[in-house]
C-alpha cells in the first residue's frame, strides 16, 4: 500500500513536471515592432487613424502571431499577419477591407488591394451600434447572450436590475448562430419578458470577442467603447463593481 502511493505521487510529480516544460516551451508572442521588419513602413499608415488599446496577439496553429487592435474610430480595426514573402496590414470596416502587403524580400515595398465587404442590415449591425453609442446619455451596457449556455439566460435579470441600479442604457443582443424558436423557449423557461431578438452582427463585437463566450458584457461611455469584453456570468454586487470600475 505504501509503495503504491509512492509510486502514485511520483507519477503526479513528473506529470506536473512535464506539463509545466510544456507551458515554458510554447512560444511567446513579441511586441510588434520586434516582430515585423516592415515595422517602420507600416507606420505611415498606422498613424493615419491611430491605435486606442494595445495590440493583441493570437497564435496560430503554425505557432506564429498574428496581432489586432481598434483604430481611432468605431467599427475600423488593424490586422497585422505574416505570409509568405510579405507582412500584411489590414483595416477592416464593415463595408470594406483596405489590405496594404508589405514585400520582405523587396526593401518592404508596398501593394495596396481594396476588398469591397456586403454588410449586414438585419439584426444589432455596427450602424446601429453606432446610433445606440451616439443616443445614449452617460454610460451604457451591451450584453451578448445564447440559448445556448443556460446560465447566459438567467444573467438577462441581473444585468437589467443592475442597469437600472446604476442608471445604464443596456442593449441585449443574441448569438447569431441560434435559431429564434430556442432562444424564445429558453426565455420562457426562465420566465422572462421583454427581450428583443437581435442577433449581434456587428464588426466591432466581433473583434471585441463577444461571439467566444456567452454571457459577456462590454461597455460604452460618451459615444465611446470602454474596457475590455467581460465574459461570465456574475452576481448583481459582482457585476456592479465591474461597471463602476469603467464607467465611473
Amino acid at each position: 500500500m505504501k509503495l503504491t502511493f509512492i509510486i502514485l505521487s511520483l507519477l503526479l510529480v513528473l506529470m506536473g513536471t512535464r506539463a509545466i516544460a510544456s507551458v515554458s516551451s510554447m512560444p511567446q508572442s513579441q511586441k510588434p515592432e520586434k516582430a515585423f521588419v516592415c515595422w517602420k513602413q507600416m507606420q505611415s499608415l498606422i498613424k493615419r487613424d491611430g491605435v486606442v488599446q494595445t495590440w493583441r496577439a493570437k497564435m496560430r496553429p503554425d505557432n506564429t502571431f498574428k496581432y489586432t487592435a481598434p483604430t481611432g474610430k468605431l467599427s475600423r480595426w488593424w490586422t497585422l499577419d505574416k505570409e509568405a514573402g510579405y507582412e500584411l496590414v489590414v483595416k477592416e470596416s464593415p463595408y470594406d477591407r483596405l489590405i496594404v502587403r508589405y514585400s520582405t524580400t523587396n526593401k518592404c515595398a508596398p501593394e495596396v488591394a481594396t476588398v469591397p465587404v456586403k454588410a449586414p442590415i438585419d439584426g444589432f449591425t455596427d450602424a446601429e451600434l453606432a446610433r445606440t453609442l451616439k443616443n445614449a446619455q452617460g454610460g451604457g451596457l451591451i450584453y451578448s447572450w445564447s440559448p445556448l449556455m443556460d446560465h447566459s439566460v438567467r444573467g438577462i435579470k441581473a444585468i437589467r436590475e443592475v442597469a437600472e441600479k446604476n442608471k445604464l442604457a443596456l442593449t441585449i443582443v443574441l448569438d447569431p448562430n441560434v435559431k429564434e424558436a430556442d432562444a424564445l423557449k429558453a426565455l420562457k423557461k426562465e420566465g422572462i419578458t421583454g427581450v428583443k431578438l437581435t442577433k449581434s452582427h456587428s464588426l466591432e463585437l466581433v473583434k471585441r470577442n463577444t461571439l467566444m463566450h456567452y454571457p459577456n458584457i462590454v461597455m460604452y461611455k460618451n459615444g465611446r467603447m470602454v474596457g475590455p469584453m467581460v465574459p461570465g456570468i456574475m452576481g448583481k454586487t459582482t457585476y456592479s463593481r465591474v461597471v463602476g470600475k469603467y464607467l465611473e
